[in-house]
């Protein structure tokens, strides 16, 4: 009988000494040469990453301390927390609702990003369906999480490949990401609830061009996991923003600051402009559903 999920910390730790250190690694009748995971190639930083579930299994291994200066960082997403250990440095991402526990610290950063849901389109749509229909349904078939919910479109790719970027820095440097890089955390009542604006849109908060200057409704909220997204109307948009040059003015303007405090890389802020420019729909009479992103 295979041994019970209260192993799983300790092997993981004998895994990744594994990969350091293979010289370590023990022989047997059926395996007489020493297994070497890596053939030959050295490990120069090691990343350990664990999201949703995965997320509070990595906070346990954190805080009973079996990382044995074996890790160089931590990266934890859609859950996670909260954490009693520093000592190797943690960076956590986390969608609207599923909120950080403790503050920022010298080894410790987190962004929540407003507007995000826990399993967004980007992920639900161009990454969990397209594998379960080449390995189990075949095309053709319906996506059932599409069939009951409006999943959340909030751009979550744009966050992780920034957040990426200054975990890199760190590998390379040392050095953990400046103040300036750091963001708010989303905005909670005395309740614990998210504050939410005349829009329904969550306050505070790392906050992308779809929810700053929003173009639709974008929330963790509604469908479990996957969150809610509502197309407006020409008529809704118009009102927020007059015409579409004051619409992009908006736009330009908050991802150049997104920019310059290390939210958004220079290409996807490109690809936010590019978007921001073709969505015309809206004071045109074409479509008024926005790209995803925006």
């Amino acid at each position: 009988m295979p041994p019970g999920d209260q192993f799983s910390y300790d092997i993981f730790s004998q895994a990744i000494r594994a990969l350091r250190h293979p010289q370590g690694n023990q022989t047997s009748l059926g395996q007489p040469i020493k297994a070497d995971p890596m053939l030959g190639m050295r490990v120069r930083k090691l990343v350990a990453n664990g999201a949703s579930q995965s997320a509070l299994y990595l906070t346990t291994f954190v805080n009973g301390h079996y990382n044995r200066g074996q890790i160089d960082a931590y990266v934890i997403t859609r859950g996670g927390g909260p954490y009693s250990d520093f000592s190797t440095p943690i960076f956590q991402l986390n969608e609207e609702t599923n909120l950080a526990k403790q503050p920022d610290n010298s080894h410790y950063m987190v962004w929540e990003e407003a507007g995000t849901a826990h399993a967004p389109a980007i992920w639900e749509n161009d990454y969990v369906w397209p594998e379960q229909q080449r390995d189990l349904f075949g095309p053709g078939v319906p996506n059932a999480v599409n069939a009951a919910c409006s999943v959340n479109h909030g751009a979550t790719d744009y966050s992780s490949r920034a957040f990426s970027y200054w975990v890199s820095r760190y590998l390379a440097t040392g050095n953990m990401p400046p103040a300036r890089a750091h963001a708010p955390r989303v905005k909670t009542d005395s309740s614990g609830n998210v504050v939410r604006d005349s829009n329904g849109l969550a306050e505070g908060g790392l906050r992308h061009a779809f929810i700053q200057d929003p173009v639709a409704y974008e929330a963790a909220t509604g469908c479990p996991l996957f969150g809610t997204y509502t197309q407006w109307s020409a008529a809704k948009i118009r009102s927020l923003y007059r015409t579409h040059a004051i619409y992009r003015r908006k736009v330009k303007a908050w991802s150049a600051y997104e920019l310059r405090r290390g939210w958004l890389l220079p290409a996807d802020r490109a690809d936010v402009l590019r978007k921001a420019r073709a969505f015309t729909g809206p004071w045109t009479g074409g479509d008024t559903a926005p790209p995803q992103g925006l």
